[in-house]
């Protein structure tokens, strides 16, 4: 009975020595199979992300060197149906250093329709909002909205006669824009003979890099002044350390002058 016990319990190693020696062959074959593909995809992965660095660095270089490229900005204002916002048109940042923008108005737009839309707003007692599309935060590239107001009997009496200023950061990117009418006044009673289209100019504002710290004359002034003080050392002395020879006079003075002075006494009875 032991002889067979004995069989069984090797048979079973046996049994599970195969079963791993079977799944191990498995998966190595499974993982000569997939190498190819693991490493075509680790490929693509190296070459899009080296793609996307070496794509922004020559943007960023390109905007160092003033070779920047050209930066869109797509404009709305509420003309529309409902004080709706309509397209207006493109401002369109052709480079920073030279600070050219220029402006390109929106297709489709019938002829007086910019002039009953302002009529309506100051009829309503609204402003005339311009509304940019901007993208802000890479890599993040989340659209933002940023607005600019103008009252609409400014732009009537100004002919639509506008300049449309850009505020830039120091990367090139628009953070703020400002609508700009030729004149800022509204006549009481002025009948002017409005264009069917706006008459708009655009402008850069950058801000620019200052002048650096002069850090080289500081640490020079800095090691001077340490020299002086390891030649020199501070005098650390207490006041009577340092004015003692001239304390002591004093006290000594003093002592001399109300010690020698004795008070007379008085005088004795006369005799019976």
């Amino acid at each position: 009975r032991s002889e067979q016990i004995f069989f069984g319990l090797s048979l079973k190693r046996q049994l599970n020595q195969s079963q791993w020696q079977i799944s191990w062959g498995c998966f190595i074959f499974l993982g000569r199979k997939m190498e190819g593909f693991v490493r075509a995809c680790c490929w693509i992965f190296i070459l899009s992300a080296c793609g996307g660095i070496s794509s922004l660095g020559a943007s960023k270089s390109a905007k160092k060197d003033g070779r920047d490229a050209e930066n869109s900005v797509q404009l709305e204002h509420n003309l529309g149906e409902g004080f709706e916002f309509i397209p207006k048109g493109h401002a369109i940042v052709k480079s920073t250093r030279a600070k050219l923008a220029v402006y390109a108005p929106a297709s489709g737009s019938t002829p007086g329709q910019v002039t009953k839309g302002l009529e309506a707003l100051e009829a309503a007692d609204r402003s005339y909002v311009v509304r940019a599309s901007v993208r802000l935060g890479w890599p993040v590239n989340v659209t933002s909205h940023i607005f600019s107001f103008a009252r609409p009997c400014t732009l009537i009496h100004s002919r639509l006669s506008e300049k449309l200023h850009l505020h830039l950061t120091g990367e090139g990117e628009v953070i703020s824009i400002a609508v700009a009418p030729q004149f800022n006044d509204c006549p009481a009673a002025a009948a002017v003979k409005v264009p069917s289209s706006f008459n708009t100019s655009c402008g850069l504002t950058q801000p620019s890099t200052g002048p650096a710290p002069d850090t080289a004359s500081y640490i020079q002034k800095v090691q001077k002044e340490e020299e002086m003080r390891q030649r020199n050392p501070p005098d650390n002395r207490s006041f009577i350390q340092k004015y003692w020879m001239y304390i002591v006079p004093v006290l000594f003075f003093m002592m001399l002058s109300g010690g020698g002075q004795e008070q007379p006494r008085g005088g004795g009875g006369g005799g019976g």
